[in-house]
Parts: structure tokens; C-alpha cells; sequence
């Protein structure tokens, strides 16, 4: 329990919050016995080579008058001595039923639990307070994660690496370093309007390193996330941003014989290929079993249509036969897929008597 022994062994006893002195206004008769309703500070995390503030409020049933007054204390949990930040005193009549103060945490302080202690007392004499409250919260070192994932452009379907490192600020060091077995979660956030979404959980090794495979379907940002502990704080990486492609396509068209005479057999023949990647140098490769639309668009205003539907042999190639009458364009057209971009080729035939 919070007494006014504990002001004389504080770090920096008899922080007065400013603006508190005002002056003292006759007690009314027999007021009615002030509580402590709560108390609570916002916890914070260490800065190195910084100051942080640590926000107090305490709710008392009634405003203060008369000899009553409020002391605010924040130390360590289940500790007292030099680590303590000190004691707020706060006035009567300047005080209102909710008191808001702050203290100044050094760098240098012990992680951890901490509590924070509001009491009042009847009169500026009393040791032991009248009505009393307390609470705990954290103060935490700073963690860092920096999230990598790739490869980059890649393929829809292929397999997409996330990698990671967390470390912690260690006091005594001055420095970060390798934060071991911890629980990391993995976000993806899809380009567009859709939230982020955990996609799975990795645990850091040795040198603080995670790794989580996972399968690319859309462009989005990679990111991840630790939860922190009793000393360490949270921490959300940056986001990695990778870019997810179809694979490329290629078509070839060829309508032969040209010339051809009216009325006589055209034949529309070509080869479907795909790209084995997305990265670097692209090379191809036969593309089997597909399903082509032929099109043929006449000379003039009529515009094209489908003629015909041709599948792709083992090889990747594809032929059809059709009688010409007019000249005009023959196209060939492949639909993408969704693992494949699509592709179009047209040769012009003319027609002769």
C-alpha cells in the first residue's frame, strides 16, 4: 500500500503537476468519504537513447476538498527503491474527479510489470491512505521485423518464399540482435480492396530468421507480425510488395496458299507456346490439349467471326482446313487461363479467279 514513506526513497519524489496549486476553499460539512474508482497507465515501450511519458488517469468517486490530497505513484511490480519514477502530488479543489498526470521514463528503467498506485489521504499529515486503487502495465524494449519475400515478378501457381528477421534491443548491449524462438504470424494484403489475411505461422531460429512458403495467386503485400512478450514489444514489419503474372503466351498464324483461288481449300495452321517463366530471359515450350477459336474477318464492313474450334496436339500445334471465298483475315485466338496469358495471331489471304 501506497504511504509518504515511499516519496523519500524515490528517483525524483515530489513531482508536482503544473497548474496543481490553487487555493484552498473551506470543506463542506461532512463529506461524503472519497474513493478511488481505478487507476491505470498507458503502457509504453523503451526508445533507446530517448525519454518516454507514461499517461496516468485515476477516477475518484468526488473531487477533493478541504486537507484532502491525491499522491500518484509508478514503480516497478512488486518493488520498491531507486528504479521507482516517483510521486505526484496533487492539491485539493485543483483536482476533479478524474486526475491525469504524467511521469517521464528513461531509457535505462527495468522491463516489465510495473504498477501504478493512486490513494488519497484525509489531510497533508496522514501516512496511510483513506481510499487507495492500483494497477499494472508494461514497459517493454523495442523488436524489429524486416519481412523479404520472392521471388519477384512471380508466376500465378508458383511457390512464393517469405523470409524474415526479428530482433530485440538488448539494454545492457546498446544494440539489436537476434530474437530465437518466437511465434510470428504472416499477412497478406491482395492489391485491392480486400483486408489483410494470416495466411499461416513461422517460428525465428537461432539467428532470429523465419521462413514460411506459401503459393502466389495474386499481386499483394507480404508482411508479418509479432505479438510481443512481458518485456519485448509487438512489432509489425513493413510490407514486401510482389507482383503476380500469367504466364506469356505465343501464337503463331500461318493461312496458306496465298493467293488462293476463289472457292478452293485454305488451310489455317500454326503452333501455341508458353513461357516456362516470368523472370529473366524467357524461353518456350510446347503447349498441349488447348482449345484455339479460328476467326475470319472478310474485306469490309462486316466484321469477323468464328469459323471454327481447334485443339492443339502434343506438340503444341494445330491445323484446319476451310474453303475460301472472298479475301480476307484468318485469326486465331487463345483464352487465358488462369495460370496462362492469352495470345492471337492473323494472316490476310487475298483471292484471285
Amino acid at each position: 500500500m501506497l504511504r509518504r514513506i515511499i516519496a523519500a526513497g524515490s528517483a525524483a519524489a515530489g513531482l508536482v503537476v503544473a497548474g496543481a496549486l490553487a487555493p484552498a476553499v473551506a470543506a463542506p460539512t461532512d463529506p461524503a468519504p472519497v474513493k478511488v474508482l481505478s487507476v491505470s497507465a498507458t503502457s509504453v515501450t523503451l526508445k533507446p537513447h530517448h525519454t518516454v511519458s507514461i499517461k496516468v488517469t485515476a477516477k475518484l468517486s468526488r473531487a477533493l476538498v478541504g486537507e484532502e490530497e491525491a499522491d500518484v505513484i509508478v514503480g516497478p511490480h512488486e518493488a520498491t527503491g531507486p528504479d521507482e519514477l516517483g510521486i505526484d502530488e496533487l492539491t485539493p479543489t485543483s483536482v476533479p474527479t478524474t486526475l491525469t498526470t504524467t511521469f517521464t521514463v528513461p531509457d535505462s528503467v527495468r522491463p516489465g510489470l510495473w504498477d501504478v498506485e493512486a490513494a488519497v489521504f484525509a489531510d497533508s499529515k496522514a501516512e496511510d491512505p483513506s481510499a487507495y486503487s492500483d494497477a499494472t502495465f508494461h514497459v517493454k524494449l523495442p523488436t524489429a521485423l524486416k519481412v523479404d519475400a520472392g521471388p519477384e515478378p512471380a508466376a500465378v501457381g508458383e511457390s512464393l518464399t517469405v523470409t524474415g528477421t526479428l530482433t530485440r534491443y538488448g539494454q545492457s548491449t546498446g544494440r539489436y540482435a537476434s530474437y530465437s524462438g518466437r511465434k510470428v504470424d504472416v499477412y497478406f494484403d491482395p492489391a485491392g480492396s480486400a483486408p489483410r489475411t494470416k495466411v499461416g505461422t513461422a517460428t525465428t531460429d537461432a539467428s532470429g530468421r523465419f521462413t514460411r512458403k506459401v503459393t502466389a495467386r495474386t499481386t499483394g503485400v507480404w508482411s508479418a507480425e509479432y505479438a510481443g512478450s512481458t518485456y519485448y514489444a509487438g512489432v509489425r514489419s513493413a510490407g514486401d510488395t510482389v507482383a503476380v503474372v500469367k504466364k506469356k503466351t505465343r501464337l503463331s498464324v500461318n493461312a496458306s496458299p496465298e493467293p488462293v483461288k476463289k472457292g478452293a481449300k485454305v488451310t489455317v495452321a500454326g503452333r501455341l507456346t508458353h513461357a516456362t517463366s516470368v523472370r529473366g530471359t524467357l524461353h518456350y515450350t510446347s503447349y498441349p490439349h488447348k482449345t484455339l477459336t479460328v476467326w475470319f474477318d472478310p474485306a469490309g464492313p462486316k466484321g469477323a467471326s468464328q469459323v471454327a474450334a481447334v485443339t492443339t496436339s502434343s506438340s503444341g500445334t494445330y491445323s484446319v482446313k476451310r474453303t475460301q471465298a472472298v479475301a480476307g483475315t484468318w485469326s486465331v485466338r487463345f483464352a487465358a487461363t488462369p495460370s496462362y496469358a492469352a495470345s492471337a495471331g492473323k494472316d490476310a489471304v487475298a483471292v484471285t479467279k
